[in-house]
């Protein structure tokens, strides 16, 4: 259960159900299982929910076709794999390490990013492992569940 603790340390979250979010780092793992997609598949809506609220909340001036173009350059894949690694959630999660080849793309992209000086306005110079969004998918996924809405 040490990754379990040490994401609840980062997210500042305590799970009482610990099982939920070891599924949700689970990710890409010879352990992981149909439920990890499925808390992706929530995570994923609830972000783009989440993101598209506090745009609303923040920005009360902007237009709604303006409010659609923040919305889409904040809920993707680049975005949230970025989050995983200034995060440091990628080296606690759950994973087959017979995927060398994802292995690599994980260490080059998330040496680019902490390379990288101040925010990224637009794709960075490495693509984003996919692996990295979907881990802060599945997370985000297992925090909504567990808070039962």
């Amino acid at each position: 259960m040490e990754s379990v603790e040490a994401v609840e340390k980062i997210l500042n979250y305590s799970f009482t159900n610990k099982s939920l979010l070891k599924e949700a780092i689970s990710n890409g793992s010879i352990e992981s299982t149909p439920k990890f997609q499925r808390l992706e598949f929530l995570g994923d809506s609830v972000l783009e929910v989440a993101i598209t609220n506090h745009i609303h909340l923040t920005a009360p001036n902007i237009r709604t076709r303006e409010l659609r173009k923040l919305r889409h350059a904040n809920v993707r894949n680049e975005i949230f794999a970025r989050a995983a690694v200034r995060n440091n959630l990628y080296q606690y999660t759950i994973r087959d390490t017979h995927d060398l080849q994802q292995t690599e793309q994980v260490k080059v992209f998330s040496e680019a990013v902490r390379e990288e000086n101040g925010p990224v306005l637009d794709h960075g110079l490495v693509k984003a492992p996919k692996v990295l969004a979907e881990l802060v998918e599945s997370i985000a996924g297992a925090v909504y569940y567990r808070c039962e809405f």
